[in-house]
Parts: structure tokens; C-alpha cells; sequence
């Protein structure tokens, strides 16, 4: 019996010594990935825009004055293009909403890149909210529906236009200021988006093609509007690419 409980001693101080060997891991199911199915770690292969090759553009808010009117946005890509605004009565404002440096923008308020054309496919990510009404135009090209992300299709619905009205909204974008994440691949009749992660809905968004970016949309935002970050590649990025850069954004501004 004394021989029993020595062993029994033995094998459990061994089955202890193999748990505390065994590194732990948090598993997360990250919005829609868990309903596809898929399992991964949240922010397990999270990555800065930068370390995702064909960046065109980088644009975030806290590269901007906290307060006041702001005449130029400055493009953390290595490709300068600086967003501007002379006219004084158009410029945005920024602001910290959300606990996040934003620019916010009324319904009069552009801001314009440089020469910055862009040919099919084009890959945009953005963090937004819209804070008065439910028509905000987020982000258009040199004329209107050319690259055009706008809360205008629908009472609560986001879509992405370039000739083509393709929405990509699933569960509706609201209002309220609220951040989402959007994703939109323009790429013709294979143009896809979601937001926040929550389905992709894929269709024709038109093949117009953008020789600037307008945030604001070409006559203004429509409605009220706040813009956290901004990121645009050329090409289409893969699957590995696009998960580096929602679970940047998600890590960053924990909206979803």
C-alpha cells in the first residue's frame, strides 16, 4: 500500500511538471472568422501598413493638429501624397473622439491628395464614423463615383462605387460616430468589402479608375463625418496580407 501511494505521488508530480512545460495560448475568434469557421489568434500576425509591400498611401490622425482646422494631412507612405486644403471654410477639424486622435469633417469639408492614380485592382482600408444624419461620403476620386466609400446607398448601409453601386454592409453601418473597419477592393466586377469583419460581400462596384482621393467626397461629406486612419495599396492583397492589417487596426482602436 505505502509502495501505491509513492507511485501515485510520483505520476502526479510528473503529469504536473508536463502541464507547466505545455506553453498556453489564447485562441480568439475574431468576428466574422468565427462564424467562416476559421480559428486564429487575434493579432498573432499583426503587422504595420508598412510591412505590407505595394503600400500607396498611409494617412493617420494622429500625424495632425489635436484641435483646429487642419489644411494638410501628411501620408506616412514613402510616396507623398499629402492631403490639402487651402480654402479655409472647407477645411476639417481635429479632434479626439473615442478616445482616438480623429479628423472630423462637416458637410462642406474636402480634403485632396496629389496626382495619385490608381488602376484596378486597388485595395482601401479605413476606420470611420459618421456623426450627423446617414449620407456621409467618406471617400471619393477627381469626379464623383470613382472610388467613392459612402453611407449612401441605404438608411444604415455602406457601399463602394466606382461607376457601380456595390454594398458591402451586412449588418448596416449606423450612426453615432461610432469606428468601423472597412475593407474595399475595387477590382471591377470581383470589387469585394466588408465591414468590421463581418462577411465579405463581393459583386461589381465599376471600373472607373481615380487620378486623386478626395476624403469628403467631391463636393463635401454630405453629412458629418469622423476619419481615424486611412491606408490604401495598389493590387490585391491576400488573405495573410489583409488579416496583418484588420488586426493592426482592431489592436489599435478596439471597435469591434
Amino acid at each position: 500500500m505505502k509502495r501505491l501511494g509513492i507511485l501515485c505521488l510520483f505520476f502526479a508530480g510528473v503529469f504536473q511538471y508536463l502541464i507547466a512545460a505545455v506553453p498556453s495560448r489564447t485562441i480568439a475568434l475574431s468576428g466574422k472568422t468565427a462564424s467562416k469557421g476559421v480559428l486564429r489568434e487575434r493579432n498573432s500576425s499583426r503587422g504595420t501598413p508598412d510591412t505590407v509591400q505595394n503600400l500607396a498611401a498611409w494617412f493617420r490622425a494622429d500625424d495632425t493638429p489635436s484641435s483646429g482646422a487642419i489644411s494638410s494631412w501628411p501620408d506616412r507612405s514613402p510616396n507623398g501624397h499629402t492631403m490639402t486644403q487651402v480654402i479655409t471654410s472647407s477645411q476639417p477639424v481635429g479632434a479626439t473622439v473615442l478616445g482616438e486622435r480623429c479628423v472630423t469633417f462637416d458637410s462642406n469639408d474636402v480634403l485632396v491628395t496629389n496626382s495619385f492614380s490608381l488602376s484596378h485592382p486597388y485595395t482601401i482600408f479605413l476606420v470611420a464614423g459618421n456623426t450627423g444624419g446617414t449620407g456621409a461620403i467618406f471617400i471619393d476620386g477627381s469626379t464623383a463615383n470613382q472610388s467613392r466609400i459612402a453611407q449612401n446607398c441605404g438608411v444604415t448601409d455602406c457601399c463602394i462605387n466606382a461607376g457601380a453601386s456595390l454594398n458591402i454592409s451586412n449588418a448596416g453601418f449606423g450612426a453615432g460616430g461610432i469606428q468601423k473597419s472597412i475593407y474595399a477592393l475595387f477590382n471591377g466586377a470581383s470589387s469585394a468589402g466588408e465591414i468590421n469583419e463581418d462577411g465579405q460581400r463581393t459583386g461589381n462596384a465599376g471600373s472607373s479608375t481615380p487620378s486623386v482621393l478626395r476624403l469628403g467626397g467631391v463636393s463635401g461629406a454630405t453629412t458629418s463625418m469622423s476619419i481615424w486612419e486611412l491606408i490604401v495599396y495598389t493590387g490585391s492583397l491576400s488573405v495573410s496580407d489583409r488579416i496583418k492589417i484588420q488586426d493592426y487596426l482592431q489592436a489599435r482602436y478596439q471597435h469591434y
